[in-house]
């Protein structure tokens, strides 16, 4: 259920200009009404939904780390730094998902994040944020093949 609503979303945020509403049915009659929250969003992957109502999107692309509301307001909280291959620039990492949980010890969150290398390294790393800004991540698993 979680990859055709992330699925669902990043069509929404990608296709439909800022601010514009839009409408569509499930095949079981189900109506879906759909408000863009951003067009200028390069390649939204993933997104996270936090325990006060804000989503987060993480861009492919680009590696960052955005936390927006359902009216206007967006707020990059952070970078993942993507690295170019040194003998082939065409090949680069990619972010490709975040999770965001509730941090049991602060009023904060914890930031899991799933990216590539250039090397196509997999790695799953932990950050932490105030909302606002984000720590580097800590990779926690890294899968070289």
């Amino acid at each position: 259920m979680r990859n055709s609503l992330t699925l669902l979303l990043t069509i929404c945020l990608s296709t439909l200009g800022a601010g514009a509403v839009g409408q569509f049915t499930l095949p079981q009659g189900t109506v879906v009404n759909v408000h863009t929250l951003s067009e200028d969003l390069k390649t939204p992957e993933a997104m996270s939904l936090d325990s006060k109502g804000l989503l987060w999107v993480a861009d492919r692309a680009t590696g960052n780390i955005w936390r927006m509301n359902a009216g206007s307001w967006k707020h990059k909280v952070g970078s993942i730094a993507l690295q170019v291959h040194p003998d082939e620039p065409s090949i680069r990492g990619n972010l490709f998902d975040v999770a965001v949980v509730d941090d049991p010890n602060s009023d904060g969150f914890i930031v899991i994040t799933m990216y590539t290398d250039a090397y196509e390294h997999l790695i799953i790393g932990r950050s932490t944020s105030d909302g606002n800004t984000m720590s580097v991540p800590e990779p926690i698993l890294v899968v070289n093949d």
